[in-house]
């Protein structure tokens, strides 16, 4: 359990910002523990944690809980903003197994509700700004988005990497070759394999 004051720690780096500084991590630890935190966060909001590959990350948070004087908390952060590298079919299926959309909904009835709500929102809005013709959504899901446009009277077809629906076609995006009036991506990344080729 974390308590008190935690500092978002830099994660020090070396050889121009290429390579995690492991000799510098102790006496940054050490700077922190007598400055009168309680802890720190490794990898965090400082920004150069979340642009590091997995194995760095996890060497980062070896090298802070290693140098940690008793007492003194290290929370990690686990999160990454990169695609690099791109996962894996088998890494995918195992993130996307039966549990992520299960025949009854994600959520809670009222949560399935809201989602449905907010994606009604979200057709209106590109009804209002999008130009005349059919729209794309990558990363389609269930397709509450492709209902809320066909009730607006848009055309919609959805990706997704299993499809559960005509409108929902189960191919890399890299394959559609139509022209659409607006493309949406959300919950996408899984669909931009290359994401130069797909977006040419």
């Amino acid at each position: 359990m974390l308590h008190g004051a935690i500092a978002a720690s830099v994660t020090p780096l070396t050889d121009g910002g290429s390579a995690l500084d492991d000799d510098a991590v102790g006496s940054l630890v050490e700077f922190l523990a007598t400055g009168g935190v309680d802890g720190l966060l490794v990898c965090g909001t400082t920004g150069e944690g979340i642009l590091l590959s997995l194995q760095e990350r996890k060497r980062a948070a070896e090298l802070f809980v290693a140098a940690r004087p008793p007492g003194f908390a290290v929370a990690a952060h686990c999160g990454a903003q990169t695609t690099w590298p791109v996962p894996t079919e088998a890494e995918l299926d195992r993130a996307y197994g039966s549990w992520y959309r299960p025949i009854g909904g994600r959520f809670s009835s009222a949560g399935d509700h809201v989602l449905r709500y907010l994606r009604g929102r979200l057709a209106r809005r590109i009804v209002e700004i999008a130009p005349p013709g059919p729209v794309l959504d990558v990363g389609s899901g269930d397709g509450a988005l492709l209902d809320a446009l066909d009730a607006r009277g848009r055309v919609a077809i959805g990706l997704e990497r299993r499809s559960t629906r005509d409108d929902i076609r189960a191919v890399d995006l890299t394959q559609v070759r139509e022209r659409w009036a607006a493309i949406v991506f959300w919950h996408s990344l899984e669909h931009l394999r290359d994401p130069g080729a797909a977006l040419e």
